[in-house]
């Protein structure tokens, strides 16, 4: 969900509190006869009229769809969007702009990874997620694996992706099974937690966007 987004659910938010309290004020001047202009009685003769003329399905059914439409747009932009296809690098002015293609740092980090003896296979991806940026390495180890090994690599893929990206880290987390429960994972600064599968660790770098 972007900042925009943000901000018009705010206005939206605004705007109908304002709305509502001022009809609530206004029917609480109404019941006391504050505005002796206001008329004491309110019928729905004329609305019942409207709803006899020949336009006025269509035009039920016209604002139907609008709001049904409107109501999709609203719901897919809350929808978690965390994808990043470009990185803008330092050196970008009014005249030009530098950037970087996302999918590629990814994959070379993961091939990078990948060759770490006891990796069998490697994923990489880099989003966006609560103003960070956050590279996540995902691997298959073979069983006879070092984790600690396999950590330490992780930090030097991790170290590498923060000089290609320009982004400075200010802290670090990694999460890997623990060969014992009294062990802790290498590289963490948390507790080792129950593996949901004994060969898939996960590490993620989040970096200041």
């Amino acid at each position: 969900m972007s900042r925009a987004v943000l901000a018009g659910d705010r206005i939206v938010t605004f705007l109908l509190g304002l709305l509502l309290i001022a009809a609530g004020a206004a029917g609480v001047a109404w019941w006391w006869g504050t505005f002796p202009a206001w008329p004491k009685q309110l019928t729905s003769g004329q609305t019942l009229q409207l709803t006899k003329q020949s336009w006025w399905p269509w035009a039920v059914g016209a604002a139907g769809v609008v709001l049904i439409l409107l109501s999709l747009r609203w719901l897919a932009s809350h929808l978690p969007n965390r994808g990043v296809s470009h990185l803008k690098l330092s050196g970008s002015t009014s005249h030009g702009k530098l950037d970087a293609l996302v999918r590629p740092i990814a994959a070379a980090a993961a091939d990078a990874f990948a060759r770490t003896a006891g990796v069998r296979t490697a994923q990489a991806s880099i989003q966006a997620d609560r103003g960070q940026l956050v590279a996540k390495l995902r691997a298959t180890l073979e069983p006879q694996a070092d984790l600690r090994a396999v950590a330490a690599a992780a930090d030097r893929v991790c170290a590498d992706l923060r000089q290609v990206t320009q982004r400075d880290a200010s802290s670090h987390r990694s999460t890997c099974p623990s060969p014992a429960p009294s062990e802790p994972c290498p590289g963490s600064t948390s507790p080792p937690r129950a593996p949901t599968s004994p060969t898939s660790p996960e590490v993620g770098v989040p970096t200041r966007a």
